[in-house]
């Protein structure tokens, strides 16, 4: 799927460039409809036994952190009026919470906002607001939700493996049209082509060790540029577990290429700069347990 994104972000990001060629604002509108349809069919296929696993997780850590914040109010307000019957009730450990049951975590979550409720008036002025019981409801039901969603049956999990293959096999279809129009563009907008064209490498090769995989060449003569800054910046915020993303930093080695490790699954800004060259961004998806292939062609400035 990532081969797709990228080159569909490709073509958005210049659509003042190809919106005009014959026949492309059709193939484009059913490229697009069909790439939406095929992320849907990948999101329900990601269902494990579990239900839901990376969804539940993340509205978990949603769950958990504004429970420790509403605790932490009450806390303050008991331990500061000598009332150790409400302390033993509120006073939560993360890491209690991190390894409870599903249900429990729901019933302990009401029994919290439930007592937040009842001594609002009292905690208010130790922080405790309204608006955050109200967010810690919601975080509830979307936790309940997705830990009651039901799990795929053999029968579904076959029939979007069948669709998936068949939406890919249109996408292809699809973006070998594209391919044949923008050869059009070479002559006039060889940079733009030199960016599809890589787009249209990009692809994943399982692993679990490498992220990332760049390629910077010299467009015209193909060859390699050494000591091209990239510059990786995330544009989705969170990774695993609710932790921040972090910006990276690599340089090419004398061959143009370069690997990053270990990057959070996510979306990233990738800038390439060197000297003498005409710098370049391209939006990079990278997904766990995937490699990502990039190749990048830099124009002389």
């Amino acid at each position: 799927m990532n081969l797709y994104l990228y080159a569909q972000s490709c073509l958005n990001v210049n659509a003042d460039k190809v919106s005009g060629l014959t026949d492309y604002p059709e193939i484009k509108t059913e490229l697009d409809s069909n790439l939406e349809e095929t992320g849907k069919l990948l999101g329900e296929q990601s269902t494990d036994k579990r239900g839901a696993a990376k969804e539940k997780e993340a509205r978990k850590n949603d769950l958990i952190a504004i429970l420790m914040k509403i605790s932490r109010f009450i806390v303050a307000y008991a331990t500061s009026k000598d009332l150790p019957d409400l302390l033993q009730k509120v006073k939560l450990a993360q890491s209690k919470l991190d390894k409870i049951a599903d249900t429990t975590l729901k019933d302990k979550a009401t029994e919290i906002i439930r007592i937040a409720n009842e001594n609002l008036a009292a905690v208010g002025p130790y922080g405790l607001k309204n608006d955050m019981l109200m967010e810690a409801n919601d975080k509830v039901a979307a936790y309940f939700d997705v830990i009651t969603k039901p799990r795929l049956t053999n029968k579904r999990a076959g029939e979007i493996r069948k669709e998936i293959t068949e939406r890919q096999k249109v996408s292809d279809k699809l973006f070998t049209k594209i391919d044949a129009l923008v050869a059009i563009l070479k002559d006039t907008e060889p940079l733009f082509c030199g960016t599809y064209t890589g787009a249209r490498k990009i692809g994943n090769e399982g692993t679990r060790h490498l992220a990332l995989k760049v390629q910077v060449n010299e467009a015209g003569s193909g060859a390699g540029l050494n000591k091209a800054m990239l510059e990786l910046v995330p544009q989705n915020g969170k990774g695993k577990a609710g932790t921040e993303l972090s910006k990276s930093v690599k340089y090419t080695g004398a061959k143009g290429g370069a690997m990053i490790k270990s990057l959070d699954s996510g979306t990233y800004l990738m800038m390439v700069n060197k000297p003498g060259f005409v710098a370049q961004t391209a939006t990079v998806y990278v997904s766990e347990g995937e490699m990502t292939s990039v190749v990048i062609e830099l124009v002389k400035s």
